[in-house]
């Protein structure tokens, strides 16, 4: 018997959950969970059809599984391949919500331990950007100048604290042009 391709199972696995349009907060309620089944937006279905198929492609690569059944085994393998490529622990964590919806299990049904998700971990850009320096040292100006416009409104009033704002931009502006 001729099997459909992986791709189109995961396809129609993830589609047949599809309830967009649906309210998530109402699913949440009503089925007293905090994952309700289902898809609720279709970003969400784009991304874990794009997770589920790179899963399905490594499974028939890596172990020759041809079906969604023949995969399941190999979940903990490819995560621990992501793991040891050093993906970051929020696409690591993508996948396996990804995975989580094709079989309809939760992420403790797995048998791995990901990597911690810390805000310090997340990179603005994958590849040095030429700018990027650039962009770092202004936005901390910017940081900075704003913190100091706060401060001032706080001590002198709104009315008084943009006149000097306006002043300090003008200052900064000319500055910048200069260089």
């Amino acid at each position: 018997m001729k099997h459909k391709s992986m791709v189109r199972q995961v396809q129609e696995t993830l589609q047949v959950q599809l309830r967009i349009g649906e309210s998530r907060h109402q699913a949440k309620n009503e089925e007293s969970t905090h994952a309700p089944a289902g898809i609720f937006s279709y970003r969400t279905f784009e991304t874990y059809l794009k997770q589920s198929c790179a899963f399905a492609s490594w499974a028939k690569a890596q172990y020759g599984s041809r079906t969604l059944s023949q995969a399941r085994p190999h979940v903990e393998a490819y995560l621990q391949s992501g793991i040891d490529r050093g993906l970051s622990a929020y696409t690591l964590s993508t996948q396996r919500a990804a995975l989580c919806k094709l079989y309809g299990c939760t992420a403790r049904d797995f048998a791995i331990k990901l990597p911690e998700r810390l805000r310090a971990d997340i990179q603005r850009s994958r590849n040095d950007v030429p700018d990027n320096k650039e962009y770092e040292e202004m936005t901390g100006l910017v940081y900075d100048y704003v913190s100091a416009v706060e401060s001032v409104y706080m001590e002198i009033g709104l009315q008084v604290g943009a006149i000097l704002a306006a002043q300090v931009c003008q200052n900064l502006k000319t500055a910048y042009e200069g260089d």
